[in-house]
């Protein structure tokens, strides 16, 4: 799960009204310039060799999933990635491309239900029954087995991919930002509330939610290699809480990759030491495949 993003206009409309207000509380004057107004959003460059096909799997109550699938020139396996809470298949458009062409990997990504370009409404029994038929269609996109099969979890999409991991074949999951089970984040939620109303606010699970399978007793049972990437800041769920899911995995090959310095949402792939654990785990699968 991911903290709600502030809208770009907003924070650059915030950031003017407290350049204004330094005069009233600092007794001095503020000059403003063109670097305090723009506040550019820049968009990576997708690589052009990677394939884009749109796809729309029918869930087991005919809700319509969609999302796409990417295809490299020379494909040494495939992935299919799971993204957090407020996400959608198109707010990691350059990350998904990126994973396909670094690695030579076929990957598919598709919304949850209420999600991106998904119909229907969201709800945690639902999506764990959606994970399963999203790599049930897998095979159905490929023109032949494709080994081998990795899974992508980011926050809460590290939950979809222990579930699925406990009830279909994979190679080896990736978790990125994950957690023990929702009851250990609640302390987190509650912090990212404004400090002047935490003492009033108290929260607690309701039964639809405490239903879902937490990941750290789920992954005791799986002997699968795994890479659990964690930003050492992560303000919503803990690191520790992170290296817990890691050392309670059973497997053999299983690699811990701290980055100092990222939060929950601002951890990058494309640089050290994430990027170093990522070729290093998946070369051990397209090694093997040669």
């Amino acid at each position: 799960m991911t903290s709600s993003k502030l809208n770009p206009g907003r924070a650059m409309v915030l950031a003017i009204i407290l350049l204004l207000a330094l005069p009233i509380l600092t007794g001095c004057t503020k000059t403003l310039h063109q670097t305090d107004f723009f506040r550019p959003q820049k968009r990576a460059i997708i690589p052009d060799v990677i394939e884009r096909r749109n796809v729309e799997i029918l869930a087991s109550d005919s809700t319509r999933l969609r999302g796409w699938l990417l295809t490299p020139k020379t494909p040494k396996g495939s992935l299919i990635y799971f993204y957090g809470n407020t996400e959608t298949v198109r707010d990691f458009e350059y990350r998904l491309f990126w994973l396909a062409d670094r690695f030579n990997l076929i990957v598919l990504a598709v919304d949850y239900r209420g999600y991106g370009f998904s119909d229907g409404s969201p709800s945690a029994e639902k999506l764990m029954q959606d994970a399963t038929v999203i790599y049930d269609s897998l095979q159905q996109y490929l023109r032949t087995e494709m080994k081998p099969v990795l899974v992508y979890g980011r926050s809460l999409g590290s939950f979809v991919v222990v579930d699925l991991a406990s009830k279909r074949p994979i190679d080896g999951m990736i978790l990125e930002g994950t957690v023990t089970s929702l009851s250990d984040a609640l302390p987190s939620f509650k912090r990212l509330a404004p400090w002047y109303v935490r003492w009033l606010i108290r929260l607690r699970l309701g039964d639809d939610l405490l239903r879902l399978q937490r990941p750290v007793d789920q992954i005791q049972q799986l002997s699968i290699p795994v890479l659990v990437i964690q930003g050492e800041k992560d303000e919503l769920f803990s690191v520790a809480f992170a290296k817990k899911v890691y050392e309670t995995s059973p497997a053999k090959v299983k690699r811990w990759c701290p980055v100092p310095g990222a939060n929950h949402n601002s951890l990058s792939i494309y640089d050290q030491p994430a990027l170093g654990c990522l070729e290093e785990f998946i070369s051990i699968f397209q090694t093997e495949k040669k």
